[in-house]
């Protein structure tokens, strides 16, 4: 497959030039309208000669000719490439924040014995948990994956960017995000995220089954799982 670059009306390779200090945007024609998302740059890879600006939001769009083939109807396809300075903040600024704590877990059906008697009762047992907040700057907010990953939980073993820290598959609940917009003199108008998360030390998959006395899998799944590296973090 082929992946062209549009500079300035003109359809080839090259290297951009429409590029700013904190954001870029680039286009591409691709002679496939299949393979337009696997042939596109993903989130959160690089602008080419500057590391700090980051893949924020992809558009694709007709182009070329119609087709008869409804699974496949164009023959090309336009892809629009945004780009924005997630990664770079001031100094002094915060990046992460986190705070320890517990929480009252329901655990289900338990046995308690009281004087020889079984008692089935729900259990309620305190585990450690920890509230998550990572703060990031953006011109652009992908607002579309932020939307896509509330309420799910990270699929694989995630390290967020610019952090040390690293969480097992499924022990990160993404809560949702806040928004606020600032002033920068050195960017003008700028938007700060905070993303906000849960961490348990068990997969939030997992439950306690009172009657096998063991922790197992809720089937099907309660929680969905999400690349979080598509919001940025």
């Amino acid at each position: 497959m082929a992946l062209d670059e549009v500079i300035e009306g003109y359809e080839g390779q090259g290297e951009v030039e429409e590029r700013r200090s904190a954001t870029a945007r680039r286009i591409f024609i691709c002679d496939s309208w299949d393979n337009r998302k696997t042939e596109a740059p993903a989130f959160d890879e690089a602008y080419p000669g500057n590391p700090f600006l980051k893949v924020v939001r992809r558009t694709f769009e007709p182009y070329g000719q119609t087709t008869a083939n409804p699974a496949s109807p164009y023959t090309h396809s336009k892809i629009i490439i945004e780009y924005s300075n997630t990664a770079l903040e001031s100094d002094g600024e915060c990046l992460e924040e986190s705070d320890f704590g517990i929480d009252i877990l329901e655990v289900g059906g338990g046995r308690l014995w009281e004087d020889g008697v079984i008692i089935e009762q729900p259990i309620y047992i305190r585990i450690p948990v920890e509230w998550y907040t990572l703060y990031r700057t953006a011109l652009l907010v992908p607002s579309g994956p932020i939307g896509y990953c509330i309420g799910k939980v990270n699929g694989y073993n995630w390290q967020p960017s610019n952090s040390f820290r690293s969480f097992a598959p499924e022990t990160v609940l993404f809560e949702g995000c806040r928004r606020t917009v600032e002033f920068d003199a050195l960017v003008g108008i700028r938007t700060r995220l905070a993303y906000n998360f849960t961490v348990r030390p068990r997969s939030w998959n997992l439950h306690w089954y009172g009657d096998a006395g063991c922790w197992a899998y809720t089937l099907p799944l309660i929680y969905e799982a999400a690349n979080f590296h598509d919001m940025g973090v």
